[in-house]
């Protein structure tokens, strides 16, 4: 089963809201994932947890949320430098 980096990390962060705080070793053989990334994902997570909203990130609503904005906002952009020409792309 491959997993994607995000799928994974989802993994990580729903063991620890059930379970709470475990070792790596623990978290690994409850998710099946390897102690490195687990060790990664962990790492990860305590670098979001800077910004309060970053707990709801890690759920699938708030990822599908995160990547719905973050697509409207190239969109968005996209759209505006089309109608810019050339010479204008450059001041981005």
């Amino acid at each position: 089963m491959n997993l994607t980096i995000r799928q994974r990390g989802q993994k990580v962060a729903n063991y620890l809201q059930k379970e709470g705080a475990k070792t790596i070793r623990a978290i690994s053989s409850a998710t099946g994932l390897c102690k490195s990334s687990v060790g990664r994902h962990l790492l990860a997570i305590a670098r979001r947890e800077q910004y309060p909203e970053s707990s709801w990130w890690e759920t699938q609503v708030g990822g599908d949320w995160l990547r719905l904005l973050v697509e409207r906002g190239d969109l968005l952009l996209r759209h505006q430098t089309r109608n810019w020409g050339r010479e204008s792309i450059g001041i981005l």
